[in-house]
Parts: structure tokens; sequence; C-alpha cells
């Protein structure tokens, strides 16, 4: 008898049992109470999402933040940008100052215009006395012939009659005849390389022109 009576509450708990998971189980996720491994899962995902919500930077106070970083970082390149500038153009300005100081010398002009007339006696020397010259040329683009008779206008002056150019517009063309007539003297040319080389004041304009070597000498 104990033992029937044993079975029939348990069948009687079983019955109520199934009767209640329905109710339970229809219940909205929000009003249901959570087991242990579900509510232990659920906690730190809510933590973690409150943190990164608090951390977001949403809303007036985020913005004006970020809108001033970014205003900081404009400005500060403006001055990386600025300083930069100002230093070339102090350099450029020291530069141009020495160079403008050094030709307008007097001394700077003695050793220029020495130089320039050994070099003119040497080119003076080496001209051709016979010089004749009757070509057609052509480079097969008409812009670059053009140039040539350019070239050769300026030197007409020099040269006058001498030389001869007729010009192939169409063609890739050189022919005509060349004739060249005169004497140089080794000696000559070599006198006035020597005297270029062989002046102090020469090597001394070019250690000046590097800024190796200031006006009361010191290199």
């Amino acid at each position: 008898e104990r033992k029937a009576q044993n079975t029939s509450g348990d069948e009687e708990k079983k019955l109520s049992e199934e009767e209640n998971l329905p109710e339970k189980e229809n219940l909205p996720p929000s009003t249901r109470e959570p087991s242990g491994d579900e509510g232990h899962k659920r906690a730190p995902d809510e933590a973690a999402s409150a943190q990164s919500y608090e951390e977001r930077p949403y809303g007036k106070e985020g913005l004006l933040e970020r809108l001033g970083r970014k205003a900081e970082n404009l400005n500060r390149n403006a001055e990386t940008i600025l300083d930069s500038l100002s230093a070339k153009m102090r350099h450029f300005r020291e530069l141009w100052d020495y160079y403008t100081e050094l030709l307008n010398n007097e001394g700077t002009q003695k050793v220029i215009r020495s130089v320039f007339l050994r070099i003119r006696s040497i080119l003076m020397h080496i001209r051709p006395s016979i010089l004749k010259a009757d070509l057609e040329v052509g480079t097969g683009d008409p812009a670059s012939t053009a140039n040539i008779l350019a070239v050769n206008g300026m030197f007409y002056p020099l040269v006058g009659d001498k030389i001869h150019i007729k010009p192939d517009f169409d063609n890739k063309k050189l022919e005509g005849n060349f004739f060249i007539k005169g004497s140089v003297r080794l000696c000559i040319p070599l006198f006035h390389v020597l005297m270029i080389v062989c002046d102090r004041k020469t090597w001394k304009l070019i250690r000046k022109l590097k800024k190796e070597e200031t006006d009361d000498g010191r290199s």
C-alpha cells in the first residue's frame, strides 16, 4: 500500500510539472527566469555592452572633443610647414646676400675680367682664318630643323655668308661641302691656361664661391 501511494504521489508531481512547463515556455524572454548557465553567460555580456556604451564618444561632448583634436592637429601641421618655409627663405636670403656681395666686390670683378680676357684670347687664336660650308640639313622634324636655322641666324654676325645651310623639313639629311683653314700654336693657349690655373686669386675666388673661405682668408 505504501509503495502504491508513493508511485501515485510521484505521478501527480510529474503531471503537475508537465502542466506548468508550457506556461514557463510561453513566457516572453524578458519575464522568463534564466537558468544558471544562461545567467552566468548573460552577465558578462551585459557588463561589456554597458562599458562599451559608456566609452563611446556619442553626443555633443564627444563630437566637440573629436573636432578639437582635429583642429589641434591641423594647427600643429600648419606651424611645422610655416617654420620649414621660413627657414628655407632665411637660407635663400643669406645665400643671395652672400653671392651678391661677393660678385659686386672689386677684387672679384678683376679676377672675372682677367679670366674672361684670357679665354677670349684662346678662342681668337684657335679661330680658323678661312671657313666655308655649304650644307643641306634635315632632322625629319620641321620644328628641330627650324631650330637649327635659328641658331645659324644667331651666329650670322660672326660668320656671315661663310656658312650656308639649306633646310630639308621632310627627310633626315646631312650633306654638303665643308672647308676650313688655319694655324694653331699650342704654346699660346697653353700659356693662357697656365696663367689662369697658377693665379692664386682665381683659386681664392673659387673657394669663396664654394663658401670654403671668408674675406679674412680663413678657410
